[in-house]
């Protein structure tokens, strides 16, 4: 902890933090606002935003949640970043965009009648990125607005868009006692996926176990999937 740009380049440092079940899920199929991991799990999240500059997440998280995400310092103020293709199924009236603990940015990658597009700017910053690589255009604006520090906090859908180009510098992992299942569950990591020799490996920095649960950082390492030992 501690860094504030990525070694990797000149653009803010990225951390994920999510918690997961034992079978890798994020959420039920469902998709509701489910708190899986424990009140220690929820303050760890809280604190970690304290050292972020920006937080940012996906669409669906901001339908089913529909609030900021606060870090858990007093006075502390962030921007919350919202990745979004139309901006559907969002309402400019919800508590998200009357809360002026934060600053907002919503990034597009498609198009918003004008009309609606007017609700929005007048409570965020709207800005229109590349719908190919939106992850990286996200990091090319903040790092544009001086931004250090960004915490990516999900859903799968948004961190594909981050892992699929190896951009997030630490992965924070809280590993629940519980298994959700369902084929359509969100997990983890969504998206297209990898194949075996493009998987992107890991290493373990730190980890603690409270409880019946497990807090994990792991970074990313140069090398690149894996062939098993009896394909060689």
């Amino acid at each position: 902890m501690g860094e504030r740009f990525s070694v990797k380049t000149k653009q803010p440092f990225v951390f994920s933090n999510l918690a997961v079940s034992l079978d890798g899920k994020i959420a039920t199929t469902s998709r509701e606002f489910f708190a899986i991991g424990s009140p220690r799990d929820l303050r760890l999240l809280r604190k970690l935003r304290d050292e972020a500059d920006v937080i940012l997440f996906g669409a669906e998280v901001l339908r089913t949640f529909r609030k900021a995400c606060l870090p858990l310092a007093r006075g502390r103020r962030i921007t919350n970043a919202v990745l979004s293709r139309t901006l559907s199924g969002i309402d400019p009236e919800w508590p998200f965009f009357n809360d002026d603990r934060i600053d907002r940015i919503l990034y597009v990658t498609g198009k918003v009648p004008e009309r609606r597009l007017r609700q929005f700017q007048k409570k965020a910053i709207v800005v229109n990125i590349d719908a190919s690589r939106p992850a990286l255009a996200i990091l090319r604006d903040l790092a544009r607005r001086k931004v250090g520090r960004v915490g990516v906090e999900g859903g799968g859908g948004i961190m594909w868009e981050f892992v699929k180009s190896n951009l997030i510098d630490e992965y924070f992992v809280t590993i629940v006692p519980r298994i959700l299942g369902g084929v359509n569950a969100p997990t983890l990591v969504d998206g297209k996926g990898f194949t075996p020799l493009e998987a992107l490996n890991l290493e373990l920095y730190r980890s603690r176990r409270v409880g019946s649960e497990l807090f994990l950082i792991y970074r990313p390492v140069p090398s690149r999937g894996k062939i098993h030992p009896l394909l060689r």
